[in-house]
């Protein structure tokens, strides 16, 4: 199956996004409100299950082979916080940015490894009763991101193994590039289309402090960065080449 070069663009800016994070957390005096990142892992992870579904969909070799990288480098590099005294089974399962480092690829790996059983769904004979379990599953993790966040409950490997899943169902059942395809076929459809986009990509940056449904804005804001970005830098062969190696 072809690259699309609106994900890999996307990706790139996802990637451009770490690495000034990473930029202005180690090697400045820069204070600042982290959560002001967290579209990039996010974005990262939920973009994870939208390739899953595209390209790697019944590649369950290909999807094991995967799980286990992931799962070798992150606890390789994770040696000494494992031999830690302070270590705890619970931070293990649970998840932590502040013990564990590339705490994401953990997370990564649960919802590649999700996925091998749920591409079983696609092999249903009806369309219409495989679409609308899709639906159901969607809606349910849709609803979990509001639910958690209500009840103060954070799991870090939870809540991102969730941005997977739901970008698993969500390629399931919509073609992103189809449509931003759709936005770009007329000069006041594409500015209408910035504008709005554009204005659900910064509002979240203001309501971040007082909104309690926060992952839910988050993956707002996710949706509308990658039709943003590409309606604004359609074919940047910069950040193009750059998501491809991401």
């Amino acid at each position: 199956m072809q690259r699309v070069n609106s994900y890999d663009l996307y990706r790139g800016v996802l990637l451009i996004g770490m690495v000034i994070f990473h930029i202005l957390v180690n090697l400045s005096s820069l204070q600042f409100d982290q959560r002001q990142f967290y579209f990039v892992p996010a974005g990262f992870v939920f973009f994870l299950g939208l390739i899953l579904a595209y390209f790697l969909k019944h590649r369950t070799v290909k999807k094991f082979t995967l799980v286990t990288k992931l799962l070798a480098i992150f606890l390789l590099l994770n040696i000494p916080n494992f031999i830690s005294k302070d270590f705890t089974v619970l931070d293990f399962i649970a998840g932590d940015p502040q013990i564990f480092s590339f705490e994401i690829l953990f997370p990564m790996a649960i919802a590649i490894f999700l996925t091998v059983p749920i591409d079983k769904i696609h092999r249903i004979k009806s369309a219409k009763l495989t679409k609308s379990i899709q639906w159901i599953f969607l809606t349910i993790l849709i609803l979990l991101l509001p639910i958690l966040n209500y009840f103060n409950i954070f799991y870090y490997n939870l809540t991102f193994t969730i941005y997977g899943l739901i970008g698993y169902f969500t390629a399931c059942l919509w073609d992103f590039d189809q449509t931003l395809q759709q936005f770009q076929r007329t000069i006041i459809k594409k500015i209408f289309s910035i504008i709005f986009f554009a204005l659900i990509t910064v509002i979240p940056f203001f309501i971040l402090h007082f909104f309690d449904l926060y992952d839910l804005v988050v993956l707002l804001q996710i949706f509308a960065m990658y039709f943003v970005f590409n309606l604004i830098l359609k074919n940047n062969k910069v950040l193009t080449v750059v998501g491809k190696h991401s």
